[in-house]
């Protein structure tokens, strides 16, 4: 991307280690947005409106994270309202907007998280222009109730274990090394391949070549 859209300065050291770790971050930002979803094709854009909204393997799934059933409420309605404009040949800014930010979405990192924004903006185009009936209320917990049931399907295996028992062993490290830490008075910062260290109650400083997107001076 630096070296093929953005014209670099020509005196830049190509050779340098600064210069190798700009390239090394921008393929591996490159290669995470490629890392979602099923493809760009037809059949995965029908089939990911139902795909986002439930895990599919444990807690997450492969767009991300599971969003929930209750959008798919608002999906028809909205896509009703948007047809009814079309004919009329109306322009709906609102709802041009969350089409054009889902399609952006579609075509970029498929990652599930940043439909939240579309989504509460459909939910908000849709109630405010239709009347919220008692089938649809009834729906909505339908809706509720089978999100349950999918989470449970996803925690069942981690029910009637305690707190430890459900966090990942380089959490349990995390913990012990914190206690030790503590229990030894120390200051300084701990060094460690990796930065996923949620647990960690000291200070981490993450080096070697496995984080491509820490610049290296």
């Amino acid at each position: 991307i630096l070296a093929g859209t953005i014209q670099v300065n020509p005196h830049i050291d190509k050779n340098s280690r600064h210069w190798q770790s700009i390239m090394d971050s921008s393929n591996t930002f490159v290669e995470v947005t490629a890392s979602y979803g099923y493809g760009k094709s037809l059949g995965a854009f029908i089939k990911h409106f139902w795909i986002i909204a439930v895990p599919d393997k444990g807690v997450n799934n492969k767009y991300d994270y599971p969003l929930g059933l209750v959008y798919l409420l608002v999906l028809g309605p909205f896509l009703g309202l948007m047809g009814m404009h079309f004919k009329r040949k109306e322009l709906e800014v609102e709802g041009l907007f969350i089409i054009l930010f889902w399609l952006s979405w579609w075509l970029s990192s498929q990652q599930s998280r940043y439909l939240y924004i579309p989504i509460f903006l459909m939910i908000i185009y849709v109630i405010s222009r239709i009347k919220i009936s008692k089938i649809l209320m009834s729906m909505i917990i339908i809706s509720m109730f089978i999100n349950l049931f999918s989470m449970f399907r996803s925690y069942k295996n981690d029910f009637r274990k305690s707190v430890f028992q459900v966090l990942r062993p380089k959490d349990l490290l995390m913990i012990e090394m914190s206690r030790q830490y503590i229990l030894q008075n120390q200051h300084g910062s701990v060094e460690l391949d990796y930065r996923d260290v949620p647990f960690a109650q000291f200070p981490v400083r993450a080096i070697k070549e496995a984080l491509p997107h820490t610049l290296a001076i």
